[in-house]
């Protein structure tokens, strides 16, 4: 979706629910929230809608809210609050509708408050700080992070092994990976951090990190067995002098086990 259409839609979306009687307020999340990470062709609508107490279930049932309702080519709940919409020309929309005494639930990061009929600017300002504070309260230490950093590249292969393909690549390029990144984070400055999500150590990890970035897609192309011994020469690369206590003997173990398959 081109730029000028993303506002567009959200402008209609704003004016949309600014006339529903039973709207309380418009969050925008993500990209939409148009903070530190503009939008571009490739991003969704990211929103919370909170509704009068008791009209939850008829804004999940009746899309007619929406822009370009009649558009519509999937619809579905993801969870209690979020539902997931995918419109005829390839855009679509994570939102998620609370009634004012749920939002407690929620985690938020990058936002932009543009209905506020409850002193939502106040809530989700707090709800900003307490996500940042829960996720710096009693972080994993990087023994723990590296620990399972490995325990998922030995699991990976294991299930690799064993013809199990799909699940194999999941524990090495995805869980393995996830610890991985937060690590890298942790130990590495870039200019522009503030361009990372702290809710999902996968976004932008390539604009801000490009070298790493293109090493680990790289590394991660190739067949399970030789992405995994490619990860962790990497990781050992990267990781050996800031972590303390490194476990090269678990990587020399790992290695051979991975040999062996």
């Amino acid at each position: 979706m081109k730029l000028a259409d993303f506002n567009h839609f959200t402008q209609t979306l704003t004016t949309n629910l600014s006339n529903h009687p039973h709207v309380l307020g418009l969050v925008a999340a993500g990209s939409m929230a148009n903070q530190a990470c503009q939008p571009d062709k490739w991003s969704d609508h990211d929103f919370f809608v909170i509704v009068s107490p008791g009209t939850q279930p008829e804004f999940k049932t009746d899309l007619s809210w929406l822009p370009q309702a009649d558009e519509i080519v999937l619809a579905f709940e993801e969870t209690t609050h979020g539902m997931k919409v995918l419109y005829s020309f390839g855009h679509l929309l994570e939102f998620a509708i609370f009634e004012p005494n749920e939002l407690q639930q929620a985690r938020i990061n990058r936002y932009a408050v543009l209905i506020d009929n409850g002193d939502f600017s106040a809530l989700f300002a707090k709800l900003e700080r307490e996500t940042a504070v829960s996720l710096h309260t009693n972080p994993p230490s990087d023994h723990s992070l590296y620990g399972q950093f490995l325990a998922n590249l030995f699991v990976g292969v294991g299930r690799h092994a064993r013809g199990e393909h799909i699940s194999g690549r999941i524990f090495v390029n995805t869980y393995a990976l996830g610890h991985l990144l937060k690590l890298l984070v942790r130990h590495y400055p870039a200019n522009n951090k503030n361009l990372l999500d702290n809710l999902d150590p996968y976004r932008r990890f390539e604009r801000v990190y490009p070298e790493m970035g293109h090493q680990l897609n790289k590394a991660l192309n190739q067949p399970t067995p030789q992405a995994t011994l490619s990860i962790l020469s990497l990781s050992k690369i990267w990781l050996s002098e800031k972590i303390s206590h490194f476990p090269i003997e678990a990587i020399v173990t790992l290695k051979t086990y991975i040999k062996q398959k």
